[in-house]
């Protein structure tokens, strides 16, 4: 399968043979789609094909190889052919890779960093299932040994960075001084007089309200009063005698 599709995005491919050149042009274009190099080990490369319209690249070696990445403890290996459709961050539909993951060999289908801040890189099997793992891992040993040694000189000028936190009012002329000094009372002293003023706003507002409640208590009392008051009285009887 994998060779059909080479001959069939062979035509307009850029196509390179030999070890040492097709070694540099692998590293070239994983550096141009913004992966790490050492994503691919491939040994004894016999040709390299790119078609730049397609984004389909392939890779054939000698024999099929397994390379264990020790940092994060996996087996992959790389068949004869390899191919992938390649983009930025991306290598989508790849065949001829496999990892191991405990006793069974799984397939991998797509190769892909979603946030490059993160770091991560990210393998998926034909089912979406994925996992991932530091982008450092797949760095060439060269590239690992320089970012080991970035990483280290960051941390000791971190560690070592003078305390360059210094009180500039001691340097300040005396008059300086003694204007900000007032400035510091007037300050104090204008925040004095909002307390006090918001102290007061809230009194008056408990005022009022305690005064809307005495009204409201009075209006219901008079009507209490008003609803109790007693009827006349009237006697039939007497008013029978004058009519």
């Amino acid at each position: 399968m994998a060779t059909t599709k080479i001959a069939h995005h062979r035509e307009m491919a850029e196509i390179y043979e030999g070890e040492a050149v097709c070694m540099q042009k692998s590293r070239l274009l994983l550096d141009e789609i913004l992966l790490p190099r050492g994503l691919l080990p491939l040994d004894n490369i016999v040709e390299m094909g790119y078609n730049r319209t397609s984004g389909f690249v392939w890779l054939k070696q000698k024999h099929k190889k397994e390379h264990r990445f020790h940092t994060i403890g996996r087996t992959v290996s790389y068949d004869t052919e390899v191919t992938a459709f390649v983009e930025e961050y991306r290598m989508r539909r790849v065949t001829g890779v496999k990892t191991k993951e405990l006793f069974l060999w799984v397939t991998i289908s797509e190769i892909f960093v979603d946030d490059p801040a993160s770091s991560k890189i990210s393998f998926a099997n034909s089912t979406g299932i994925a996992r991932s793992f530091p982008l450092s891992a797949f760095c060439i040993q060269d590239e690992q040994q320089q970012h080991n040694n970035t990483t280290t000189v960051h941390k000791r000028l971190h560690r070592h960075r003078p305390n360059t936190v210094v009180d500039i009012r001691n340097d300040l002329p005396n008059k300086t001084k003694v204007h900000l000094a007032a400035r510091k009372d007037s300050n104090a002293r204008q925040a004095q007089r909002d307390d006090f003023r918001s102290t007061t706003a809230i009194q008056n507002q408990i005022k009022e309200k305690q005064q809307k409640q005495y009204e409201q208590k009075e209006e219901i009392c008079s009507e209490v009063t008003e609803n109790k008051r007693p009827e006349p009285y009237f006697d039939a009887g007497k008013e029978s005698q004058y009519t």
